[in-house]
């Protein structure tokens, strides 16, 4: 599955690599998939209410996810 990415995400091959990873599993495993019903995003807008988030910001050098 090829995708465009941002600038930004080209600069961050682990995001296109983790992308990449759930387009297989989806396309693998389908019936694994789930939609994302209103009581999830309800639940995901209160674990999130108040933050802000810069879709542009820069990851710094030493960002890890674990």
């Amino acid at each position: 599955m090829n995708r465009i990415l941002s600038p930004t995400m080209e600069k961050h091959y682990f995001v296109k690599a983790f992308l990449d990873f759930l387009a297989r599993d989806i396309k693998k495993n389908p019936s694994t998939t789930e939609p994302l019903t209103e009581d999830m995003y309800h639940c995901a807008s209160i674990l999130t209410e108040g933050m802000e988030v810069d879709l542009d910001e820069e990851f710094p050098e030493d960002l890890i996810f674990v």
